[in-house]
């Protein structure tokens, strides 16, 4: 296990969320969305979806226009034209871990975080995913397993 000595972040720790089916994580999702937005005050621009696969984006882009959040004006799925409507107020982002590098928001809700491959790769992609949040980080998935498992046993080591 490591242990970080330096550059430590004060904030919530991360969080973790296992849901028995995929649609359940798109409902806990979208609730999540509701109460980061309506509750806590976050602005939809400071808040990231990020997924592994492209092929998840467009169920999370309809449960989310389907919970019709009053603040959201619009989904941004951040692929060819990436920055054009990144961070514009209203709008909230979507996109793969890969177009995500170099970015990060406030809030970063890791959609379907234990379907990362337990590779090199994977795992970099998971380390990119999780430092993209600049205080909120929560991981979402079906099954305790990979990533997310080996994520939650770290995230319950934390203060």
């Amino acid at each position: 296990m490591w242990r970080i000595g330096f550059a430590k972040r004060d904030g919530l720790k991360p969080k973790v969320n296992v849901l028995p089916s995929r649609n359940k994580l798109r409902d806990e999702i979208t609730n999540r969305l509701r109460y980061l937005i309506e509750d806590q005050q976050v602005r939809p621009e400071d808040i990231h979806l990020l997924v592994y696969y492209r092929n998840q984006i467009d169920k999370l882009v309809r449960a989310i226009e389907e919970a019709r959040i009053p603040s959201v004006e619009g989904i941004h799925v951040a692929k060819a034209k990436k920055d054009d409507l990144l961070h514009q107020r209203g709008w909230l982002s979507i996109s793969t871990v890969a177009s995500a590098k170099g970015y990060d928001a406030y809030a970063v809700l890791l959609c379907g975080a234990d379907e990362f491959p337990t590779d090199v790769q994977g795992r970099a992609s998971f380390y990119v995913a999780c430092t993209r949040a600049i205080e909120y980080p929560e991981a979402f998935g079906t099954k305790r397993a990979g990533l997310l498992q080996e994520f939650e046993k770290a995230v319950s080591t934390l203060d």
